[in-house]
């Protein structure tokens, strides 16, 4: 019989507010599934999440939403303007949450560019935005809604490098002013704004600590494992 091996496995993590995280390993490790544990997407079989000391199936699914943002890998836009693609989830956001939103997610300069501005038309799926227009449209979405605590899930991995960086540089300015980031992401560029480091291989934590305190033990087992060889 086929055995069933569990996404995620024992781990076992505490996440201070206003930290800043990156969550990395190679595909498969279990991030995304920790990720969507975290926001309360899916129930663990075994063990418990805890947000300010109580479970979260404690909390009213509303209220977890609005103070948990979770970013996927991949997002659905639809047919209609900016604006409505923006504020779907928050219909009654003023223009000062929306400003924000834009600003945080480096799509502010492309909205200023365009003539028609939040009212510009985009079809199914965003195929009038690039990639990365189409992310960070994702990334604004969920920054309007505010929350604590934010899981993104690989946000610049369609963003080329300007555009990348112009949202690594506002993320670390929005963690700064006390929002939690947990970043799922393979790009260095983007991990090298959190604090710590949260190493994952098959569903376990392997390795957790500072940003520099990892990446020294990282090179260190680089240079043993070429020294054995």
């Amino acid at each position: 019989p086929k055995v069933e091996v569990p996404a995620v496995n024992a781990v076992s993590l505490k996440i201070s507010p206003g930290e800043s995280v990156a969550l990395l390993g190679r595909v498969g490790s279990g991030k995304t599934t920790l990720g969507k544990l975290i926001c309360g997407l899916i129930e663990p079989q075994t063990g418990i999440v805890r947000v300010d000391g109580f479970g979260l199936n404690q909390y009213d699914r509303a209220e977890l939403r609005a103070g948990i943002g979770y970013l996927p890998q991949s997002c659905d836009l639809f047919t209609g303007t900016l604006r409505e693609s923006l504020t779907m989830g928050s219909p009654a956001a003023d223009q000062a949450r929306i400003e924000a939103a834009l600003y945080y997610s480096g799509l502010d300069e492309f909205v200023a560019a365009n003539s028609a501005g939040l009212d510009m038309e985009i079809s199914e799926n965003g195929s009038r935005l690039s990639g990365g227009q189409a992310q960070a449209l994702a990334l604004a979405r969920v920054l309007l809604k505010a929350p604590k605590l934010m899981f993104l899930d690989e946000p610049t991995n369609a963003m080329d490098q300007d555009m990348e960086r112009r949202v690594a540089s506002r993320l670390r300015e929005l963690n700064g002013n006390g929002t939690t980031l947990i970043l799922c992401t393979h790009r260095q560029s983007l991990a090298s704004m959190a604090e710590r480091y949260v190493i994952m291989d098959h569903g376990r934590v392997v390795l957790d600590g500072s940003r520099d305190a990892v990446m020294q033990r990282l090179t260190a087992n680089a240079v043993q494992t070429v020294d054995k060889d």
